[in-house]
């Protein structure tokens, strides 16, 4: 038996490896098909959904504590190519779950991979819309990057205007949400101090935080704004940097910190309570 776990794995983490020294070597931005855990994919840039795929279905780091038969309301805020939409899908059969991406090219691939992976009924509880997660209604300038950084400006922007969604009014309409995964790509501190007490809905968040070269760091007004609204949060990196003094400090380089947080106003003696 412990053998054929120690082979289940280290073949897990062999299908990992081979797949991101394969991404690694192709070029980037170029479209491929590829077949990775069970699902078909048709991808902008291999390197980015690599790195997708290993976080969620090999590593299982959004791995949420609810039973396999949950009827969770799950949002995707920056979908991307849909790897974590399929993820929760498959880990949680019976969830609904809200989608946006901003990247009008990648906004096309989410489609045809919710439809390539999932049955006509699987791909009706998955909603698409292709739009910025923004702090009004209208439109925003937004920078294309071809992969999953493409971004919303500001300032004297050159990008091209696309529609945007003021995320606040959405999760009004909404009673209680199980999961936000919110990677927007330096528009989430602005959307979580926009949000207020609509936070309270919330059982568990991720935030992908950026630091950008210009202007405040605003960690801490984001940290503030959860601990208001009684969340407790862990950070992490994911790419640890040596010698940060010299080498983000003093350079002001952009870097990122993930922030996983749940709402204690949906806890007693730890445990979720589930519909």
């Amino acid at each position: 038996m412990i053998r054929k776990i120690f082979r289940s794995i280290k073949r897990h983490f062999s299908e990992s490896e081979k797949l991101l020294r394969k991404a690694h070597k192709f070029p980037r931005y170029t479209p491929v098909y590829i077949t990775s855990m069970g699902l078909k994919l048709h991808v902008a840039d291999l390197l980015s959904v690599a790195y997708q795929l290993k976080e969620y279905f090999f590593d299982e780091e959004f791995l949420l504590p609810f039973p396999k038969d949950s009827k969770l309301k799950i949002y995707d805020l920056g979908a991307n190519m849909g790897i974590a939409s399929l993820y929760f899908k498959k880990k949680f059969p019976n969830s609904e779950i809200v989608a946006y991406e901003a990247d009008p090219a990648i906004c096309k691939y989410l489609h045809e991979n919710i439809r390539q992976n999932l049955n006509e009924q699987q791909a009706k509880d998955i909603t698409i819309n292709c739009q910025a997660v923004w702090i009004e209604d209208g439109q925003v300038e937004f920078e294309e990057e071809g992969a999953d950084a493409g971004s919303v400006v500001s300032g004297l922007a050159t990008g091209k205007k696309i529609p945007a969604v003021n995320f606040r009014r959405v999760i009004e309409q909404e009673s209680i949400i199980d999961f936000i995964k919110m990677d927007i790509e330096g528009a989430e501190h602005e959307v979580i101090k926009a949000m207020g007490a609509s936070l309270k809905k919330i059982k568990y968040l991720f935030i992908e935080f950026h630091f950008k070269e210009e202007g405040n760091q605003e960690l801490d007004v984001l940290l503030k704004t959860l601990v208001d609204y009684n969340f407790h949060y862990y950070l992490k990196t994911g790419y640890p940097v040596e010698r940060p003094f010299v080498k983000v400090l003093e350079k002001s380089k952009p870097y990122q910190i993930s922030i996983y947080a749940h709402n204690q106003d949906f806890f007693h003696n730890k445990a979720v309570q589930n519909k």
